[in-house]
């Protein structure tokens, strides 16, 4: 019961972007974080759409498909970092596939359980360097 309370603590509040192509999936992803009391700003399944909202939107975490509708995300990554905010990768074939600038992340292995999201989540908050935060 303390880990729960103390997970909630931590993720309650989160501003979390999702990015991912998969409608079901990205709804199933936005239930999850948002039953832990975490904020979605947005849902994104395509590379340009994704840029457009980092551009204009305030969030803590992305979750990251690396694949959106066969075009890679590393544009899309790098834009998060830009942003000053943490990533968690999602994919559906391996972590090797996330590029090496960016392996420090947690990496979701499809199909991923709600607990692991939320794992990802906290992890990639604890990766994030506090530096990264000025970043324009």
């Amino acid at each position: 019961m303390h880990s729960a309370v103390s997970k909630e603590n931590l993720l309650s509040g989160l501003r979390i972007l999702i990015v991912e192509d998969e409608p079901l999936i990205a709804l199933c992803l936005g239930q999850a974080v948002e039953d832990e009391g975490c904020v979605v700003v947005g849902t994104c399944a395509t590379v340009a759409e994704s840029l457009a909202l980092i551009a204009t939107a305030t969030f803590d975490v992305a979750v990251l498909d690396l694949n959106l509708h066969g075009e890679a995300a590393t544009e899309v990554a790098a834009a998060v970092l830009r942003a000053g905010s943490a990533i968690v990768f999602a994919t559906g074939s391996s972590a090797s596939d996330v590029p090496e600038e960016f392996q420090a992340w947690p990496v979701l292995m499809k199909p991923y359980s709600d607990l692991e999201v939320l794992s990802a989540i906290a992890a990639a908050l604890g990766s994030r360097p506090p530096t990264l935060r000025l970043a324009v």
